[in-house]
């Protein structure tokens, strides 16, 4: 990592805690900015997490025009993926957005588009892959030390995209509770 500290905002506290935590205890990063409708809980999560002097926002707009700010991380309501991330990149913001990285796949080739027209990144957060169990069971896949993997089953296995029924409020703005 280079001498400079990068500086960070997270959009949407509710989901974005483990965020703000790794960003705030992470030696490379400035956490600078939190956004989020609720004012009300951005002060909740800035105690919570011992936080102060750090800009707050009702909305992730004004993120946008942020110079300091290199890296946001989105974690807003499914339906607010794709337009936040696209808005980032435009602005030359690097993007680690939450899953599911959109709701259709016209909104990921949008993003997609994006990233190439920016030069910026787009990760989608998925954190099991640098988990260090799962890191190791590829490395002993690949080794070939359990022999040709032919099936696996697993316990903890997760759709998102029906957490809370096909008709949950995250995948429909009319229906958001804020």
């Amino acid at each position: 990592m280079s001498e400079k500290k990068l500086g960070a905002a997270v959009v949407a506290v509710s989901e974005g805690v483990r965020h703000i935590k790794a960003y705030a205890g992470c030696p490379d990063y400035n956490l600078l900015a939190l956004s989020d409708p609720d004012q009300a809980r951005i002060e909740s999560r800035m105690k919570e997490c011992g936080l102060s002097g750090i800009r707050i926002s009702s909305d992730y707009r004004e993120v946008l025009k942020m110079d300091d700010v290199d890296v946001v991380s989105v974690t807003s309501p499914d339906y607010y993926h794709a337009e936040q991330s696209i808005a980032f990149l435009e602005a030359g913001k690097n993007v680690l957005c939450e899953k599911p990285m959109t709701l259709d796949l016209g909104e990921a080739a949008a993003i997609a588009e994006t990233v190439r027209k920016t030069g910026k990144t787009f990760m989608i957060a998925h954190p099991t892959r640098y988990t260090p169990a799962f890191i190791l069971a590829k490395k002993m896949i690949a080794r070939g030390d359990i022999g040709e993997l032919f099936m696996a089953e697993t316990e903890y296995a997760h759709n998102y995209r029906h957490v809370g029924g096909k008709n949950n409020w995250r995948k429909d703005a009319r229906r958001d509770p804020l």
